[in-house]
């Protein structure tokens, strides 16, 4: 009988310490990365409407993509996050759990925003938010 190298025994058990020591590092000190399931993702869909005068049934309605900055704040109104549109009105941003307001930044010309989105941000998911701007149009 072949003799068994000394502490070969042991290899799996310190392999197994050690990634829970490591788990256990990464762990106390938020060891999660922003971007992780720890957040949510909202996807804001913006448009600018009416951009005829005169809507006309069975037309599709005068709407189109808002391309431009907004803001995301927090419940106390500071600003967590900037985004900006792309062409196609959408945007995406990664936010921790919790609530927040869509708005944009006042710049006293049209189109302005028609008012603040209130989201709900879940850790894992993602939520749509519609931002409606106002051209003014009538």
């Amino acid at each position: 009988m072949a003799p068994v190298p000394r502490f070969s025994c042991m290899r799996p058990t310190i392999v197994l310490i050690a990634s829970l020591l490591a788990a256990a590092a990464l762990t106390a000190c938020g060891g999660v990365p922003a971007g992780s399931v720890r957040d949510g993702s909202v996807h804001i869909v913006a448009t600018v409407g009416p951009t005829c005068p005169v809507e006309k049934a069975g037309q599709p309605p005068c709407v189109a993509p808002y391309v431009g900055k907004l803001e995301i704040l927090d419940p106390q109104g500071h600003r967590v996050a900037d985004v900006t549109t792309t062409a196609a009105g959408t945007a995406d941003v990664m936010l921790a759990p919790g609530t927040y307001s869509i708005t944009a930044p006042r710049t006293g010309v049209l189109p302005r925003i028609t008012q603040p989105v209130q989201v709900t941000v879940t850790a894992g998911s993602t939520v749509t938010a519609h931002v409606d701007f106002d051209t003014g149009i009538r």
